[in-house]
């Protein structure tokens, strides 16, 4: 996995985005969507300049490990799910919402599968929004010991693109799983909920912080 260091080489010297739009040309949504490693490529002209600006080389710039690391989710079929969306706050309740966390782990030659299982646990509300806690854990106590291991070799900078890519999968999931049950009334309730997670995996937090 490759990611940039944009964002501590901008905390460490206290620069915001805005200051370091005006100062080299670069957009502020390009600044910050690099810096969140939300970006796909980077144009080498865009690195050159930051590079620069910054005063650090390339290699200083991004951060390598050679572990590779893909997520797949799959939302079981929702049985029960009743909102109730005629009085304010919303409420919920009859819920049975579960999923299957596949983790690929891709290093030299070698590739492991681990497999998390995922409930819901909770739903509560707090001013008017639905949060739904989903509890992450390993279906095997060995997998769980093996995959430590490799947590272990992950630096903390990658656990914020880890946590982005794992929670946008199971909410992109639920969502999906949700509306596949075409209920006309989730439409506008459901897009105020969110999402909060109790995991076994180190990169996922809890709570969230949105």
């Amino acid at each position: 996995m490759i990611r940039n260091r944009l964002a501590e080489l901008l905390s460490e010297r206290s620069l915001k985005i805005t200051r370091v739009a005006k100062d080299t040309g670069i957009s502020r949504n390009t600044i910050t969507s690099t810096a969140q490693n939300d970006s796909k490529m980077i144009q080498l002209e865009t690195i050159n300049t930051l590079c620069k600006y910054l005063a650090v080389t390339p290699n200083e710039f991004f951060q390598f490990i050679p572990i590779d690391l893909e997520f797949h989710v799959i939302t079981n079929p929702i049985q029960k799910l009743r909102i109730i969306t005629d009085e304010f706050p919303l409420t919920i309740s009859d819920v049975d919402i579960s999923l299957d966390l596949y983790i690929d782990c891709f290093s030299e030659r070698n590739k492991q599968t681990f497999e998390l299982e995922g409930v819901l646990s909770d739903v509560s509300e707090v001013d008017g929004m639905l949060i739904a806690t989903i509890s992450i854990k390993f279906r095997s106590e060995d997998e769980k010991i093996e995959f430590k291991k490799i947590e272990k070799m992950i630096p903390v900078g990658f656990h914020t693109s880890l946590f982005r890519t794992i929670t946008g999968k199971i909410e992109e999931s639920i969502t999906n799983g949700i509306y596949d049950l075409n209920i006309e009334s989730l439409n506008d309730s459901i897009s105020g909920m969110m999402i909060e997670y109790e995991s076994e995996l180190d990169f996922v937090y809890y709570p969230l912080p949105f």
